[in-house]
């Protein structure tokens, strides 16, 4: 039986039918960019009008408006009107005379200042005295520098050209002032004395360009005459160190030598020296370094200052005149009539005398505390101490003379009385007061002394002529009497 192959047939291939298309939307044209913008720009048009024709009026407008225009443009700019004259004298003077204030004063507490510096004790302030001064100073200099500034902003001329550099110099010299107070820097200090000077020249060039002035004279010539100087000279020195702790710096000064100087605080360095110049200090640090130390050669300035001149006594009469070193805190001073002598009295019972230069003349001890204290008028005796009084032969009280007076109490008051050449002394006591009297070489007086009082004691005061005034608390408040000892025999 035959088979048949299978054969395959070829069938043609499909055609696809086109899908239906939407209808296409009306294209919008798109909105064009601006090249300075991210917002769109829409390009529009617009209808121009068409300008109407200038009539004659409105050109005669316009013509006078760049007619104006060109005379702004064409019209000089107005000039400022420069000054013409000088500061007058009855705004200049007050401001000299001021000045002149100001530079005396800082002579005056220069030469007091140097006077301290040199360990002198006559006519001495410290440094923080002066620095007080300086402070006050600047004040006045600030507030005449104003005026100054207010007068010659407008002028022109050698009275305002005087009063600006004198402005200038006391400025720059209150600034020097100030530093000095602050730091203590001795440079500061010589160019304070520097700024005085040119001071007093400045205001001697605006005195000659003013009417004669005879207190403004007087003044300058007063302040010229009181001088402080000032020189320096450059020193130099070793530095060694700093080592760890201050034995560490003493071990290694006595090792250096005998002018080698250890520092007792930190930094514990050690200070080797001075030296006449470099050559000397380098070869001393090269002498060093041969035995491992090493140095540094430092160069500085030292300064030193003088006065000369007129003595300030009138400037300085708000200071002390001259300060001396007593044996302990004062309780009582006395003063001989011719101040050639002080005595000083301490609450642990010495009586120190000494000469108004503060020479110690004599250091007395007593068994208390010394709160009395009395010279006669010739300064020949003088009595002291508390609950007994002691009378000494001056001008060195080293022994005693005469017989002491023992009081109920600590004397509330000791007096000497002139007229009769006598001291009397008052104390108060729980069994009652008294007054003692004694001469000057320590004899007792006779009737009515001693004097009983009350319990409270009384205060003591007399006169030129011999009068002695007790005085003590009553109930209804003080009750005084007088009496003059050697006289009468009762008081009254």
């Amino acid at each position: 039986m035959r088979m048949r192959k299978a054969t395959r047939t070829q069938t043609r291939p499909r055609k696809r039918r086109p899908r239906a298309r939407a209808p296409r939307r009306a294209m919008r044209p798109r909105p064009l960019k601006s090249l300075w913008s991210s917002i769109p720009a829409t390009k529009t048009r617009r209808k121009k009008k068409r300008s109407k024709p200038v009539r004659r009026a409105g050109w005669g407008a316009v013509t006078a408006v760049l007619v104006l225009l060109a005379a702004a443009c064409s019209s000089p700019v107005p000039e400022k009107t420069r000054p013409t004259a000088d500061v007058t004298v009855a705004s200049s003077a007050p401001i000299a005379r001021t000045a002149a204030d100001i530079l005396l004063a800082f002579s005056a507490y220069d030469y007091a200042l140097v006077g301290a510096l040199n360990g002198e004790k006559v006519r001495a302030v410290s440094a923080d005295r002066f620095a007080t001064v300086a402070r006050a100073q600047a004040g006045l200099v600030s507030s005449n520098t104003t005026k100054v500034v207010g007068v010659s902003v407008d002028a022109v001329g050698p009275i305002r050209d005087r009063l600006v550099a004198l402005a200038d110099g006391l400025t720059d010299l209150s600034r020097d002032a100030l530093t000095y107070g602050d730091v203590r820097d001795p440079a500061a200090l010589s160019r304070v004395f520097s700024g005085v000077e040119r001071g007093w020249a400045s205001l001697r060039e605006l005195a000659s360009v003013l009417p004669a002035d005879a207190a403004l004279k007087a003044t300058i010539d007063r302040g010229t005459s009181i001088t402080s100087t000032a020189s320096s000279k450059q020193r130099f020195t070793l530095n060694v160190g700093p080592y760890t702790t201050a034995a560490e710096a003493a071990d290694a000064a006595t090792k250096i030598g005998a002018n080698a100087t250890a520092a007792k605080e930190s930094p514990f360095s050690v200070r080797v020296g001075p030296y006449a110049d470099r050559a000397a200090a380098d070869a001393a640090a090269t002498t060093l370094a041969a035995q491992k130390i090493t140095a540094i050669v430092t160069e500085d300035a030292v300064y030193t200052f003088a006065r000369s001149g007129a003595v300030p006594d009138a400037e300085l009469w708000r200071e002390p005149e001259r300060s001396i070193d007593v044996h302990a805190l004062a309780r009582k001073i006395a003063l001989s009539q011719d101040a050639a002598l002080v005595a000083t009295g301490t609450d642990d019972g010495y009586l120190a005398l000494h000469t108004r230069g503060g020479e110690l003349k004599a250091l007395v001890r007593f068994n208390a505390g010394v709160n009395q204290l009395a010279f006669t008028n010739d300064a020949r005796f003088l009595i002291g101490g508390g609950q007994v009084l002691t009378n000494y032969v001056m001008p060195a009280p080293n022994d005693s003379v005469g017989v002491p007076v023992r009081l109920t109490g600590a004397a509330q008051s000791l007096v000497y009385v002139p007229g009769v050449d006598v001291f009397a002394a008052s104390a108060g006591g729980s069994d009652g007061g008294v007054i003692g009297g004694r001469t000057p070489d320590g004899l007792p007086l006779a009737a009515p002394f001693p004097i009983g009082l009350g319990s409270a004691g009384g205060l003591l005061a007399a006169s030129d002529y011999g009068d002695l005034f007790i005085a003590w608390q009553t109930s209804g408040g003080y009750e005084v009497k007088m009496f003059r000892p050697g006289v009468d025999r009762s008081t009254r």
